[in-house]
């Protein structure tokens, strides 16, 4: 009896391991398109980010980093819109993030000529 105890806390445990490690939330395709913008190779960024957007990561780090590949492009009214949707993902406490992403729209609406 104790071999068959022993045996299922030890299932038990591996199972709960398994689901675990399925469960978190790592957002990796999202910290690959950051290294390409660090690389300045932009365009596989945004592939990254659409990979990102397929596996369910963290949609407002998702979109600041698209609106990021998009300023990079020089593509500053789709950066606009990305920031945009970063900033509607906030829960109303205002996070480090929330005055990052500030930050990236107002130098797309100046990039933009929109002062």
């Amino acid at each position: 009896m104790k071999k068959r105890k022993r045996l299922s806390v030890i299932l038990c445990g591996l199972i709960t391991a398994v689901l675990m490690t399925g469960c978190a939330s790592e957002d990796i395709y999202i910290a690959d398109g950051m290294k390409f913008i660090q690389e300045q190779d932009y365009n596989s960024a945004l592939e990254c980010f659409s990979l990102a957007e397929e596996e369910g990561e963290d949609e407002k780090l998702l979109a600041r980093g698209r609106g990021i590949a998009y300023m990079g492009l020089t593509q500053y009214a789709e950066a606009e819109t990305c920031f945009l949707e970063a900033l509607s993902y906030s829960n109303g406490i205002v996070e480090a993030v929330d005055y990052d992403i500030n930050l990236y729209l107002a130098a797309a609406y100046t990039k933009d000529g929109q002062f």
